[in-house]
């Protein structure tokens, strides 16, 4: 994203920012950028769960880091995110699971296309459980 930022002529940086007005940002540092629009990346970093057997939970970042890839995996919540990882995985062979504390998942997204990428979950053989996260007996995260 940055490069694609720099090729369109926007200048980059990174720190900690506080708006003085609407067209001054100033850094940690005191030093003071100055322009009519700012377009922020602030990123984003995984929430931790609050619930038993968290400690035993990966992130995103953490998953990305594994040695290998574990034989059965759990996703926790029904974002893009875990559906992306799911499809890797079970295209890899893992046996995967997806539960999500919702309905349905990806509620911003168009519902059909949501029943379409669920109906290729159950293709591939990736069970996707709604509803359930406050149900998830614990043995099922470890």
């Amino acid at each position: 994203m940055e490069a694609g930022l720099e090729k369109a002529g926007a200048e980059t940086l990174h720190g900690k920012v506080r708006f003085v007005n609407d067209t001054t940002l100033e850094f940690e540092d005191g030093r003071r950028i100055e322009a009519r629009r700012f377009f922020i990346a602030a990123g984003a970093k995984p929430l931790p769960m609050d619930v038993p057997g968290a400690a035993l939970m990966a992130d995103s970042s953490d998953f990305l880091d594994l040695p290998e890839l574990p034989c059965r995996v759990l996703f926790v919540g029904g974002g893009y995110v875990s559906f992306e990882f799911a499809h890797i995985a079970a295209r890899a062979g893992a046996e995967v699971t997806i539960i999500d504390r919702g309905a349905r998942p990806h509620k911003a997204f168009d519902p059909d296309l949501v029943d379409l990428l669920l109906e290729c979950n159950r293709a591939i053989g990736i069970p996707t459980h709604r509803d359930l996260m406050h149900r998830v007996p614990l043995e099922l995260v470890a």
